[in-house]
């Protein structure tokens, strides 16, 4: 319904600029919709479920806007058609899974399989210090990968803690690669 009514607002105000109607009164809810909408404002999205996915990524391609990335998505794995499609990376977990019921179908092999289908992916932590040990998280992923027989290159590896990363937030000319000109803290 957010959607719709940021669409009805930013008609209106469209409209009211041209001279043809009145100024609806200020919302910034809806402004700030209308910024998802228009692509100006960035879609990053906390969601385990497959289901829940699905449905999230159904609403952006009805509306047409981008989610730039699903973080936990610990049943990615089932969709990766639909993430691939809709150019929507996985920010995932290594090896957290079981907490809750959201959680319950997480594997540890979510990335590399998420990675061998075409998915962007990159690690995730909810906490700050696991969160500095993300090639850790990177390394183990691949380890588990490799126990169901996909082997994951040490270069895709970085690229889920630094390029991916770095491009969902669209830095990646500034950093996330070692190149000249770029930051870096290695």
């Amino acid at each position: 319904q957010e959607f719709l009514d940021a669409q009805r607002d930013k008609r209106a105000v469209e409209q009211a600029r041209a001279g043809a109607g009145t100024m609806p009164p200020r919302d910034l809810t809806l402004e700030a919709v209308a910024g998802i909408l228009a692509g100006d404002v960035r879609v990053n999205l906390h969601c385990y479920r497959a289901g829940d996915i699905a449905a999230v990524l159904s609403v952006a391609k009805e509306f047409g806007f981008r989610i730039g990335a699903i973080h936990h998505a610990t049943e990615a794995y089932k969709i990766p058609g639909l993430l691939r499609e809709a150019g929507t990376c996985a920010a995932v977990w290594a090896d957290w899974w079981g907490f809750k019921v959201e959680a319950q179908d997480a594997i540890r092999a979510e990335a590399p399989l998420l990675e061998r289908a075409g998915v962007c992916v990159m690690m995730h932590s909810d906490s700050a210090n696991d969160g500095q040990r993300l090639n850790i998280a990177a390394a183990k992923a691949a380890a588990a990968g490799l126990r169901v027989g996909i082997e994951t290159p040490p270069e895709t590896m970085i690229k889920w803690t630094t390029s991916n990363p770095a491009k969902l937030l669209g830095l990646e000319k500034r950093i996330g690669t070692l190149a000249p000109g770029f930051e870096a803290d290695i």
